[in-house]
């Protein structure tokens, strides 16, 4: 799977990264290079918060999606490619149907393989086995390992509410754990103020 993330990218290196292009040399000279869609023949392409790309970029994928065929770096003629395309975004159908940006004709493209995920406040049980899991990519990363989450740490994780889901989880585990030294392990002292004091003001001390 070749993932990208549409969101805070401009348009116009978006298209190049999605679609490629030429490529100019040192002797100013340029030469055409692949773009992620066509690196993703054969496989899996994703498209990570895809509702936040500029209409520029989603009426030209909604182009390609309409019979995936499209000209190769260094071609002239449309090639058939092969490939899964995955779209996910935060943003309800519902209001992504509102937005101007998104082209109807795309929604109506995606809407036979729409899967709506829960929110992880919906299912807040996950996120100790969530915790655990980007503690060890994080230790892969970082080559100084912790060693977990105190139990005070996961009682209040697991109480909040997560309005940024998984990515939140995921982007809090790698910040706390690139402050901490190797062999300890992440306490409810390391928690940002603004997850724990907004946990203790719904769960006061009894």
């Amino acid at each position: 799977m070749r993932p990208r993330l549409l969101r805070g990218v401009p348009e116009e290196t978006l298209l190049s990264e999605l679609f490629g292009g030429p490529c100019a040399i040192e002797d100013q000279t340029s030469v055409p290079y692949s773009g992620k869609v066509e690196l993703a023949n054969h496989g899996t392409l994703y498209l990570a918060d895809f509702a936040e790309a500029g209409r520029k970029v989603l009426e030209r994928i909604d182009r390609f999606l309409a019979d995936k065929r499209m000209v190769l770096g260094g071609g002239t003629e449309p090639v058939a490619l092969d490939m899964r395309v995955i779209a996910s975004s935060a943003v309800p159908v519902e209001e992504l149907a509102r937005r101007e940006n998104v082209p109807p004709t795309l929604l109506k493209a995606l809407e036979p393989g729409i899967v709506r995920i829960p929110a992880l406040r919906e299912h807040l049980e996950d996120v100790p086995l969530l915790l655990h899991h980007f503690l060890q990519e994080a230790n892969r990363e970082r080559k100084k390992p912790l060693r977990g989450f105190t139990s005070s740490a996961l009682s209040a994780l697991q109480t909040y509410g997560w309005p940024g889901n998984v990515r939140e989880l995921r982007d809090l585990v790698r910040a706390v754990a690139g402050r901490k030294k190797q062999g300890t392990m992440i306490d409810a002292t390391d928690i940002p103020p603004e997850i724990l004091y907004r946990n203790l003001r719904r769960h006061p001390p009894q």
